[in-house]
């Protein structure tokens, strides 16, 4: 079976608060989501994640493994994707890049019941926050 690649970037702060940007195109537009993208060229995973979080936010992401999964259930295409999940601080000023996202906060678990978040990320989020 022939898998799409995608990394995503669990950013958390010293309060445990994790970030999530609003999608500003794409799958999910309007929805909140993890910071993340497809590896390019011959990147790894991990490689793809900090680039990604700095074209994205301007953050320098500090990436360390957390999972992975392959998920087909939130594609509308039917795509079956090989999803790798990195958890991590990251340092820096957040500048949004406008065309990508259009707003980024980080957020409680509290806060991000009431959310509207894409590709089933809380589920992400929660098992991440239960460590």
């Amino acid at each position: 079976m022939t898998y799409k690649e995608v990394s995503r970037a669990i950013i958390y702060d010293d309060n445990r608060r994790i970030l999530l940007a609003k999608r500003g195109r794409g799958n999910g537009q309007g929805q909140w989501a993890l910071i993340g993208g497809k590896p390019e060229n011959e990147e790894n995973p991990s490689e793809a994640i900090i680039r990604e979080v700095l074209e994205e936010s301007g953050l320098i992401f500090a990436p360390k493994l957390f999972k992975e999964e392959v998920s087909d259930t939130h594609d509308p295409r039917g795509d079956t994707w090989r999803v790798a999940y990195f958890s991590g601080k990251a340092t820096g000023k957040l500048s949004l890049r406008p065309e990508e996202n259009t707003e980024a906060k980080f957020f409680t678990l509290n806060e991000l019941e009431s959310l509207d978040i894409a590709f089933g990320h809380l589920r992400i989020i929660k098992e991440f926050l239960e460590i």
